[in-house]
């Protein structure tokens, strides 16, 4: 019970590690999908005269996003919360259309599109990545509340599992014990299934068949050899009670009475 308890915490460990990793994989592949959609979106939007963001234009809503309109690598109009000066440095430099995360004093994920091959100008998309860490990180602890349940309940249903499983073995322990203790080879295992444990029964009933008529045959065997044994002791006891009634000498009364005792004494042990 104690293995198959600790296997399915082992498990269930492993699950939340896996699937922890997928949804931060999944979180951040959507994060880098809003930020490239809305950078493309706002950069199609762009005037090529006017060089400045249209707010009018519809963008995908990220939470704490901002956008910066550079012009050689220079931001020259700035939507939404301004990013730390070297991050503005940092996403000028990075290659269009590929999500690169930015840490300063916070951690941004940039993702830049430019407005034509030959334009100067290119639009970044910024986005804290603090909610999504958040989301990871409140992850396992949402595992370890979820499973501690469930790590409680496996642990019961193996308990009840174990002993409905070996509750055979419980009963063929009690047979033996039964069988040593009182010697009666007629005992048998009640074989209920065909499985390991019903095969051990089997195995089991069949050694105490084979004691069983051991047993009776040695019992039969002490039985005639202790009938033809006790005859001439009979005999003997007889005739020496009998010749001490009609012997007057003290010598031979002496020597019949020995008989006498010692054919009792081995008929004793004989019994």
């Amino acid at each position: 019970m104690a293995l198959w308890s600790a296997l399915f915490f082992v498990a269930l460990v492993v699950f939340a590690a896996l699937a922890t990793a997928f949804e931060a994989r999944s979180a951040q592949i959507a994060l880098d999908d809003r930020l490239l959609a809305e950078a493309v979106v706002t950069a199609d939007g762009i005037e090529r005269g006017s060089a400045k963001i249209d707010t009018d234009v519809p963008r995908a809503s990220l939470a704490g996003s901002t956008l910066v309109l550079y012009r050689n690598s220079v931001p020259i109009q700035i939507i939404g919360e301004r990013p730390a000066a070297r991050a503005l440095r940092q996403a000028a430099t990075i290659a269009p259309d590929l999500p690169v995360t930015i840490v300063e004093d916070d951690s941004y994920r940039v993702v830049t599109h430019r407005i034509a091959e030959s334009s100067p100008l290119r639009v970044a998309a910024f986005a804290s990545e603090d909610p999504v860490s958040a989301e990871i990180s409140r992850m396992p602890r949402t595992f370890f509340i979820a499973g501690l349940p469930l790590v409680a309940i496996a642990i019961v249903a193996g308990f009840f599992l174990a002993r409905r499983s070996l509750s055979p073995i419980d009963r063929l322990t009690r047979t033996a014990a039964e069988v040593a203790r009182t010697r009666r080879f007629s005992a048998r295992f009640d074989v209920t299934t065909n499985d390991e444990l019903g095969r051990l029964g089997e195995t089991f009933n069949a050694m105490l068949a084979n004691l069983q008529e051991r047993y009776e045959h040695e019992r039969a065997f002490i039985g005639d050899v202790s009938h033809e044994l006790r005859q001439p002791l009979t005999a003997i006891a007889a005739d020496a009670d009998l010749s001490l009634r009609e012997i007057d000498g003290q010598d031979h009364r002496d020597a019949l009475s020995r008989i006498v005792v010692q054919a009792r004494r081995l008929r004793s042990l004989i019994d």
